[in-house]
């Protein structure tokens, strides 16, 4: 029977085959006779591979007893050692299996794939072909159901997943409108309060600053205050700042006070050991001119003293003599200290 008279889809074989290849594949590699193996299973893999259609079904089936044989005995026996059936379409072929008497159709064993086709005709105690397609399609029809049942399920999460992405999509752009909006407000923020810290710095350098209450923080943040409640707090803030600065100036005056007064002494000291100095200059000059004034008084006594002792004195010439050399001597002396 070919596989069109039935409802078996090639893709279903096709995807069933490459499964049991790739088992196959790794059962050989763990013989310890795969280098006689190997040839005997890539000639009968290019005849599976070159299969028709409607031979699908048979190659899978045969395909699993290569499987079985592989796994049960560890070698390959009838039908893939004989070179003569090679020529042989799967299907004859496959019959031909299925009617060896020494060929065990019953016993089917482990493996990952427990719902492909080659389970399905060994699993069938008539070992006929008709009973393993009812078989097949039975449980694929089952498998239909569960897989519509299951597509039903994906469907509706889809739809609930659409819904939710549609939710997320209009939250998102609201908040991307809201945050453009918020921008907008904090751009116009930003402005307001570079103007108000101009105004209020300009406030703060003016004379009244240090004799009333600054109204720093008022201009500064008055745009900004809604209730009477938060006028009332900025103002509190411009109290505080008042003190602050108070104190700030209190502070500078004495220490200011303190480096006069320190100033003052030290130009005091200065100006006093200047005029000191001065005063005892002064003195010296006078004593110094007071000393010469006397000096050239005493020379002219002297020449007064010898001009009348030589007019009026008419004693002995020695002792006339003596007293003149004394005069002499005594002038020069003070001529000399001049």
């Amino acid at each position: 029977m070919d596989v069109c008279e039935f409802d078996l889809s090639p893709d279903k074989l096709d995807e069933k085959f490459d499964k049991e290849v790739d088992s196959v594949i790794r059962a050989i590699s763990q013989l310890t006779n795969k280098d006689l193996i190997m040839p005997i299973w890539t000639r009968w893999f290019q005849i599976f591979k070159n299969s028709l259609e409607k031979e699908k079904f048979a190659r899978n089936c045969i395909l699993r007893e290569l499987h079985k044989q592989i796994n049960n005995d560890k070698t390959l026996g009838y039908p893939f050692t004989d070179g003569k059936n090679c020529n042989i379409d799967l299907p004859t072929l496959h019959q031909m299996i299925m009617d060896k008497p020494e060929t065990n159709v019953n016993n089917v064993y482990d493996n990952e794939d427990s719902e492909s086709m080659v389970t399905i005709c060994t699993s069938n105690p008539s070992g006929s072909v008709h009973g393993c397609i009812e078989t097949a399609n039975r449980r694929l029809l089952e498998e239909n159901a569960a897989l519509a049942i299951e597509l039903q399920e994906q469907q509706l999460k889809n739809e609930h997943l659409q819904k939710l992405q549609q939710k997320n999509l209009e939250i998102i752009k609201h908040l991307t409108h809201k945050s453009k909006y918020l921008d907008k407000q904090l751009a116009h923020i930003k402005q307001i309060l570079y103007w108000s810290s101009v105004t209020s710095t300009k406030v703060l350098n003016t004379n009244k600053a240090l004799t009333v209450t600054p109204q720093y923080f008022v201009t500064l943040f008055s745009v900004l205050c809604e209730t009477k409640e938060d006028m009332a707090g900025v103002r509190e803030l411009d109290q505080r700042f008042k003190k602050l600065i108070n104190s700030h100036i209190n502070n500078y005056l004495r220490m200011k006070r303190g480096l006069v007064l320190q100033d003052m002494s030290k130009e005091y000291d200065v100006l006093k050991a200047a005029v000191s100095q001065r005063y005892k200059k002064v003195m010296r000059l006078q004593m110094a001119a007071q000393e010469k004034e006397l000096s050239l008084m005493a020379m002219r006594y002297l020449a007064l003293l010898r001009m009348i002792f030589m007019s009026s004195y008419e004693g002995s010439k020695l002792t006339k003599k003596i007293v003149i050399k004394f005069f002499h001597d005594r002038y020069r002396e003070i001529s000399e200290e001049l």
